[in-house]
């Protein structure tokens, strides 16, 4: 077994992105099926309205530069942002609704892959992480090698759905859809070793402690009512960050993960998504320190995960 032995430091987490040249989001940085159809970017996310949050499919929009996933939040299984994608007639003007028609593009599905900063997929990573004696990636490591874990795949492809209009006058059409950039079994995985973070070294060493994932995402669809062109967007760079606790608003600093300060459930901020890009604040129960609901939030079923105990130790991985 590679992560047999014990102990070390956590080197990808004390790894500064802004110091890496990672490119610019949006950059062509792999090949790709040359074609109309490109991602601008991932936009920011909006403010609910009566529940539902809606974007704009207009390049002047906000956007992310950076994602955030807060793992600690259980109800969520997967980050899907939404990404503003282009189509671009490279023929000129369209000037006949069957033009139109054929420069429609219908989006199937995308692709991603994952690395860490220096480029090493999950299982590589934990294992350097390991070799410097972080013990929390020795233990995710572990349960990936026994199958308690689902070993995520790299790339995996998600099924998508967008339309994304024929542009007019040789400018671009623009459309949103939301697209998977962090599989459920690659969360899963991450969200395991926070756990293990806290169980082994305490919930102040997870407060402290971030992971920065690379994500490179194409998405791929159709031209035409009959489907005549397959079509690949350019490949996508975007950064994620990934922690424990880091969007929930309310909790006390002072004391363990899990406990909430009281707040009113009136006039709070709402969210989007629990746990993704966007902080949120959570209700203390009867179940303290557990903090179940949001309160409005992100809906009913969005949990903080303060199942994890606290160890004795405030020492860290890093």
């Amino acid at each position: 077994m590679r992560f047999a032995s014990s102990v070390v430091l956590l080197a990808a987490a004390a790894c500064n992105l802004s110091a890496l040249d990672v490119g610019t989001p949006g950059a062509s940085t792999e090949g790709g099926t040359a074609g109309p159809i490109f991602i601008q970017s991932v936009l920011a996310p909006t403010t609910p309205d009566a529940g539902t949050c809606t974007y704009s499919a207009d390049p002047t929009s906000p956007f992310l530069s950076t994602g955030i996933v807060d793992v600690a939040f259980t109800s969520l299984e997967s980050y899907r942002p939404t990404l503003l994608v282009g189509n671009e007639n490279p023929s000129g003007t369209v000037e006949t609704a069957s033009q139109a028609i054929n420069a429609r593009v219908t989006i199937q599905g995308g692709t991603t892959r994952i690395t860490d900063l220096q480029g090493n997929g999950l299982l590589t990573m934990l294992e350097v992480m390991f070799e410097s004696g972080d013990r929390a990636a020795q233990a995710t490591g572990e349960a990936l090698e026994s199958g308690a874990l689902t070993m995520p795949e790299s790339p995996f492809t998600s099924v998508e759905t967008a339309t994304l209009n024929a542009p007019s006058d040789g400018t671009v059409s623009y459309g949103v859809t939301v697209v998977t950039l962090v599989d459920s079994d690659t969360l899963a995985v991450l969200r395991y070793y926070f756990q293990q973070v806290v169980k082994l070294y305490g919930v102040g060493a997870a407060d402290g402690t971030t992971l920065q994932m690379l994500t490179y995402t194409s998405v791929n669809g159709v031209t035409g009512a009959s489907a005549n062109q397959n079509v690949e967007s350019n490949t996508y760079l975007f950064a994620v960050t990934f922690g424990y606790g880091i969007l929930a608003s309310n909790l006390d600093a002072t004391s363990w993960v899990g406990y909430c300060v009281t707040q009113s459930t009136t006039a709070l901020p709402m969210t989007c998504v629990g746990g993704q890009d966007t902080s949120s604040y959570l209700s203390p129960t009867d179940d303290f320190p557990a903090c179940p609901a949001l309160a409005g939030d992100a809906g009913a079923d969005a949990q903080f995960d303060a199942s994890v105990p606290p160890a004795d130790s405030s020492t860290g991985p890093g």
